[in-house]
């Protein structure tokens, strides 16, 4: 039995506690503990104890639910029951995903942000410059049947970038962004008024600072019309980027990017209240590093891309 459970025990006296309070305690120990152990360590007879469990009407999540509370808000208020259950198990709880759930309605905490909005924004103007070959599904897509996944084994193989529109206090806005395929990590992002030139590269540019010396990562891209203009392919050559596109109606391969954009919008834009544009880049470049650094992911079992980042390059 750990420390702290003896700790506990012992801390009643020494034979000098009443079956109520040894019932007490065994309970608060019974997510650390099997029951069996702890009768037999503290002398209490089953019986016994299911008597005083019985008359004390004890709720034995009471400890885990102010627990609970506490990660949900620190989650801000986005975490669900599968995201909790990964928490809790870091703290020492373990159970199952219904428990978890279960508990959480009884205290009627449960995410409202997983909606969905309608307005998509398309930077396809027809071709105007280089397509870029589809390396990605060449190259990192397995299909099985129907099904297709995406097979990246290390960070800083494959980025893929998009643009999307938010309209936020009356003003169209675009947030452009590139991540990484293996860790989920946003590695670069801009929000302007305009998707334009400067935008997608002012996003390679911050891409440049954070690569590790050499890493020549393919980036993936729909066929936007900025994505095949020379001055930007031009740009990803400086820099050591390998370019590759989706096939025209087929956004699938850039899945990731889209997954990203549809997380930030129903977990942050949509549910947040904003006083100006400034307030809105604020919120956004701390929300991209909880995104970071603090959101975990149950695909990514349990850890945070920067996690999934730095233990795949010390491995």
């Amino acid at each position: 039995m750990g420390a702290s459970g003896l700790k506990k025990i012992r801390s009643l006296g020494d034979g000098k506690a009443t079956n109520k309070e040894l019932t007490q305690v065994v309970e608060s120990l019974r997510h650390q503990f099997k029951l069996e152990d702890l009768l037999e360590f503290i002398g209490l007879n089953r019986k016994t104890f299911y008597y005083n469990r019985a008359r004390l009407n004890y709720d034995k999540y009471s400890e885990v639910k102010d627990l609970i509370k506490w990660l949900y808000a620190g989650s801000d208020e986005t975490y669900g029951y599968r995201r909790i259950q990964d928490e809790l198990f870091l703290f020492g709880y373990v159970f199952d995903d219904e428990t978890v759930r279960r508990i959480m309605r009884s205290i009627k905490l449960m995410p409202t942000c997983y909606w969905t909005k309608s307005g998509k924004f398309s930077s396809y103007k027809g071709e105007h410059g280089k397509v870029a070959e589809n390396l990605v599904r060449r190259d990192y897509v397995v299909t099985s049947g129907r099904k297709s996944k995406f097979v990246v084994t290390q960070p800083y193989t494959v980025l893929t970038t998009d643009v999307t529109q938010i309209n936020l206090l009356g003003t169209k806005l675009y947030l452009a962004a590139i991540i990484d395929m293996y860790s989920k990590e946003i590695l670069a992002y801009d929000i302007r008024t305009s998707p334009n030139m400067a935008q997608v590269t002012a996003c390679v540019d911050q891409l440049q600072q954070v690569l590790p010396d050499g890493v020549q990562p393919i980036l993936h891209s729909d066929q936007g019309t900025l994505y095949q203009l020379p001055r930007y392919q031009n740009r990803l050559d400086e820099v050591g980027l390998i370019q590759s596109m989706s096939r025209k109606g087929n956004c699938l391969d850039n899945a990731p990017m889209e997954s990203f954009f549809s997380l930030a919008k129903r977990e942050f834009i949509w549910r947040k209240e904003f006083v100006s544009i400034d307030q809105f880049k604020e919120s956004f470049s701390r929300y991209v590093s909880r995104f970071n650094n603090v959101r975990i992911s149950r695909k990514n079992k349990g850890l945070t891309p920067v996690e999934i980042r730095n233990q795949a390059l010390a491995a």
